[in-house]
Formats: structure tokens, C-alpha cells, sequence
């Protein structure tokens, strides 16, 4: 098994959180930022199965995969 990577938000300057509300507001879209580099896990079908029946375990959850 892989050694897991600690997720970390980035630390943002004040002008660079003015940046990240101003892109937000252009997408319409939520914009987080990571210190690290997240990369989407490669899972299988059965694995996807696996993901979604646990999120239907936890009401109001999104889970979401991403590589160690």
C-alpha cells in the first residue's frame, strides 16, 4: 500500500484570496486551493461502486478519490 501524501490548503496573501474571489465570481464556480497537487484516482468500476455505495451510507457526504 502506498504511504498517503497530508493534504494541506494553500496559504493565500490577501491579494492572492482577492484573485481566487475574482476567478470564482467570472466561472461561477467554487475554487479551493491545495498546497499540494491533487491527482483524481484511477479506480475501477468496481471500485467507483465501492466509493458511491459508501456515500449513500453518509447522508449529505461527496467523496472524492484522489491518488496517494
Amino acid at each position: 500500500m502506498p504511504a498517503h501524501q497530508k493534504v494541506e490548503f494553500a496559504s493565500l496573501s490577501p491579494e492572492q484570496v482577492a484573485r481566487v474571489n475574482q476567478i470564482e465570481k467570472k466561472l461561477g464556480a467554487l475554487v479551493v486551493a491545495y498546497k499540494t497537487p491533487l491527482r483524481p484516482a484511477l479506480l475501477s468500476n468496481e471500485q467507483i461502486a465501492d466509493l458511491r455505495e459508501l456515500e449513500k451510507a453518509m447522508p449529505g457526504v461527496c467523496l472524492v478519490a484522489y491518488q496517494a
